[in-house]
C-alpha cells in the first residue's frame, strides 16, 4: 500500500471521522481508510477517544485490523482490547505471527486469555502460551515460532519444498536452518544457495555450519547490539540444549 497523503495528525480530519462513525456513515469512513498505511491507522486511533477505536477496527479486515493491533502504543492496545469481545481477538491474533499474538493475550486477564486461546489451533496455542513465559526483556521475549527448518540429511529438493508449505505461515524468509535428528542448530543455508544447489545434493553438503545463534535467555539490548554490529536481519534462537526454537528478525530489535 503505497503511503497515503492524509494528514492524520488534522484535528478537521478526525472530527470529521467522528462524525461519520456516530451518524453510521461507515461506508465513508472505510473510503478514508482504504488508503492509509496500517501504521497511519493505528496512530489515528491513538489519536481518537476509546469508544471511537472498536468500531473502526471492526470495520477493517482481519488482517489490516491484526497489523494495526501490533502498531498501537501498548497501553492504547490494552484500552482498544476492553472493548472488543474474545472472539474478536482470537481473529485478530490468528492473523499475527506468534511474538505479536503473545504480546496482545499476555496484557488480558487470565480468564480472557484462555477463552481467546481456546478459539485458535491447539498447536499455535500452545506456540503463544510458551512466548508468554519468557522475561519481556530476553531474546525469548521477542523471538517468533514461525521459521524454517529441515534435518541437515534433507536433501535441496525437500528442503525447497517444505519452504513451500510454510509460504503463507512464514512471511518473511531469509534463510533456511539445518537440525540435526535431535532439533539441534548445525546449520543454515541462504535461498540463493537452495536455488542455485542440485535437488539432489544434500543439505549439510551446502549448509553454513558457522551460523550466529542467539541463545533464549539473552538480553534484549544485548541481542540488538548483535543485530547492529554484525548487520543482521534474522538470526535462530536457541535453548540450553542448542535446540532450535525460534527466530528473530530485525524488525523484533528496533
Amino acid at each position: 500500500m503505497t503511503p497515503s497523503t492524509l494528514d492524520i495528525n488534522n484535528e478537521e480530519i478526525l472530527d470529521n471521522i467522528k462524525y461519520l462513525l456516530e451518524n453510521k456513515q461507515t461506508e465513508l469512513v472505510l473510503n478514508i481508510l482504504a488508503d492509509l498505511h496500517s501504521a497511519d491507522i493505528a496512530e489515528m486511533l491513538e489519536r481518537l477517544e476509546n469508544e471511537y477505536r472498536g468500531p473502526i477496527l471492526a470495520l477493517l479486515d482481519q488482517e489490516t485490523a491484526s497489523e494495526v493491533l501490533t502498531e498501537l502504543d501498548e497501553s492504547i492496545r490494552e484500552d482498544v482490547l476492553e472493548v472488543l469481545d474474545s472472539s474478536r481477538i482470537a481473529e485478530l491474533v490468528n492473523e499475527m505471527d506468534s511474538d505479536d499474538a503473545a504480546d496482545v493475550v499476555s496484557v488480558l486477564s487470565n480468564e480472557r486469555a484462555t477463552e481467546v486461546l481456546s478459539q485458535v489451533e491447539d498447536e499455535y496455542s500452545e506456540d503463544i502460551q510458551e512466548l508468554m513465559h519468557y522475561p519481556e526483556d530476553s531474546a525469548g521475549g521477542i523471538m517468533a515460532k514461525e521459521f524454517v527448518a529441515v534435518n541437515a540429511d534433507n536433501t535441496v529438493e525437500e528442503a525447497i519444498n517444505e519452504l513451500r508449505s510454510k509460504r503463507e505461515e512464514v512471511e518473511e524468509i531469509y534463510q533456511c536452518y539445518a537440525i540435526d535428528d535431535f532439533g539441534k542448530l548445525v546449520g543454515s543455508v541462504s535461498l540463493k544457495e537452495l536455488i542455485l544447489a542440485k535437488p539432489y545434493n544434500l543439505i549439510r553438503h551446502i549448509m553454513d555450519e558457522d551460523v550466529f545463534a542467539i541463545r533464549s535467555d539473552m538480553d534484549q539490548e544485548e541481542v540488538a547490539r548483535i543485530f547492529e554490529k554484525y548487520d543482521l536481519v534474522s538470526a535462530p534462537v536457541v535453548n540450553t540444549k542448542h535446540q532450535l526454537i525460534g527466530r528473530i528478525t530485525i524488525d523484533d530489535v528496533v
